[in-house]
């Protein structure tokens, strides 16, 4: 709703003053008096006009991007907005990623290069980064090759890149749950006995960069700190998807006497940041702009103009793919701001990805000071669908448990539960999936458990990687398994690897 209009009071009549005469000519003072009131209120009434132009508060008018809510955390409806066609691999129509080797000090400045960078090349700009942070530009799909190759040229620009889509990294099984095995199995009740994160000490934070997070759900709600959705630009992290919150629930859900389900990470003091970089929409994917953006905030560094977020994680989590196909460009916007967060201490682990293929771990996993993480069934063997290859570092649960489901009467097919979206029904529901995207938050949820154990290890990622490398389980070629299977207790140092 817009603000009204705020009117100038009222002024009262004026009256003669006293001593002036009425019905005779005005003496050469008195006229320059009068003029001087006829100049001083028409300032008057124009510096009302100027601060009702400039108020600070703009008026309040909905934007709707693509794929949300104009209402924060409202559900959309079917076939309220359009489902995207593009697939793994694909981009978003007419969008460029654009950033520049040496951006100019200065709001304006800067502003001023991404306006003529864009317009050399028949783009424009639909959001302004700021600093290091890279433009959004849009140009007709028609024309993107020409700007494309325009851009390339300009000594300025040091990346352009398609918006490539953003997809989750999880495989739905089955609408049941089944009993942790993977915390059993794989070490993490043996860690507990050392580590929890549930004493005294500093929070530990892990970041879960994904499509939101159901943070009313009884595991999780007095661990979650205000997060932001930098897709839909608002605060509202809610979601009716599974993904996000399934994730969050296996890296730190937390242990409660309604509880239904425990993370790796389950004591109080690791907390959960949300950052949404997905549409409100389930059916729609995300992009590389969103991703990148929402990296940033999980880092607290600014994005949009805005002032950075008030907490900076200690690990980020990536359940999320590009596909290994990106272009160079694209790598390189990624590998600059994998290399600004791991400048600042912080851990980044992400999904390998769910082709089955030996062609290499799909991105953001395979960049540099990312710890790319692939999947394991019960019985520490390689899931089928884990992609592997060049750039895998680490294997962890993710996959599932056959010859359990016969004998657990919740989820069938015996893959990893633990918390389900607002979609799902009540605060504690529970849901089962498999894929590197439940891998990858076990290892967070690991690197978040050694951080409450040694805080001295808080800001060294490369120390901790070295951890979780030197202690891991070995099960196989370094092109299948990587360094291993990452066990919690062995990384603490319990003496066990994997219960062993």
């Amino acid at each position: 709703m817009s603000r009204a209009t705020q009117q100038p009071e009222q002024q009262p009549e004026q009256q003669p003053s006293v001593g002036t005469r009425i019905g005779r000519a005005p003496t050469p003072g008195e006229r320059r008096r009068m003029r001087l009131r006829v100049v001083a209120w028409c300032l008057a009434a124009l510096t009302v006009l100027i601060v009702q132009a400039c108020s600070t508060t703009p008026p309040e008018v909905p934007i709707m991007v693509e794929g949300c809510s104009i209402v924060p955390g409202a559900p959309i409806a079917s076939g309220q907005q359009p489902t995207t066609t593009a697939t793994e691999g694909g981009h978003v129509p007419g969008e460029l990623l654009i950033s520049y080797h040496v951006p100019p000090r200065g709001i304006p400045a800067r502003a001023q290069l991404g306006l003529d960078v864009a317009r050399s090349a028949g783009a424009e700009i639909r959001r302004q980064g700021h600093g290091a942070e890279h433009d959004l530009a849009v140009v007709p799909e028609r024309d993107i090759a020409r700007a494309m190759e325009r851009l390339g040229r300009d000594p300025r620009v040091a990346h352009v890149s398609r918006n490539y889509v953003a997809v989750r990294l999880a495989t739905p099984s089955d609408a049941h749950y089944l009993a942790q095995w993977y915390l059993r199995d794989f070490g993490a009740e043996e860690a507990w006995a050392l580590e929890d994160a549930d004493g005294s000490g500093d929070p530990v934070i892990v970041a879960i960069v994904d499509d939101g997070l159901n943070v009313d759900h009884v595991d999780i709600r007095a661990k979650v700190l205000p997060g932001r959705d930098v897709y839909c630009g608002d605060d509202d992290v809610r979601t009716s998807s599974d993904h996000g919150t399934h994730v969050a629930g296996i890296a730190a859900a937390g242990s409660s006497a309604d509880g239904r389900v425990v993370g790796v990470a389950k004591g109080r003091r690791a907390l959960v940041l949300a950052v949404k970089v997905f549409p409100d929409d389930t059916s729609m994917a995300g992009s590389l702009d969103a991703v990148i953006r929402g990296m940033r905030w999980a880092a607290q560094l600014p994005i949009d103009g805005t002032t950075p977020g008030p907490y900076r994680a200690d690990v980020i989590n990536l359940s999320v793919g590009f596909g290994s196909a990106l272009s160079t460009s694209a790598t390189g916007l990624l590998q600059e701001t994998v290399d600004e967060i791991a400048a600042l201490g912080i851990v980044m682990v992400a999904a390998a990805g769910n082709t089955g293929s030996s062609s290499g771990v799909t991105y953001p996993a395979r960049l540099d000071r990312v710890i790319a993480v692939g999947s394991v069934d019960w019985d520490f063997t390689r899931s089928s669908f884990s992609t592997y290859g060049d750039g895998l570092d680490l294997m962890a649960p993710g996959g599932a448990a056959p010859l359990l489901a016969t004998s657990d009467a919740v989820c069938r097919f015996g893959s990893i539960h633990t918390m389900a979206g607002a979609g799902a029904s009540g605060p504690g529901a529970v849901e089962c999936l498999t894929g590197t995207s439940m891998a990858s938050p076990f290892v967070a949820g690991t690197a978040a458990l050694l951080i409450a154990a040694e805080p001295e290890l808080r800001g060294d990622p490369q120390a901790i990687f070295d951890r979780l490398a030197a202690t891991a389980r070995p099960a196989g070629s370094a092109s299948e398994y990587g360094h291993g299977i990452v066990c919690p207790d062995a990384v603490l140092g319990t003496g066990t690897t994997c219960e062993r």
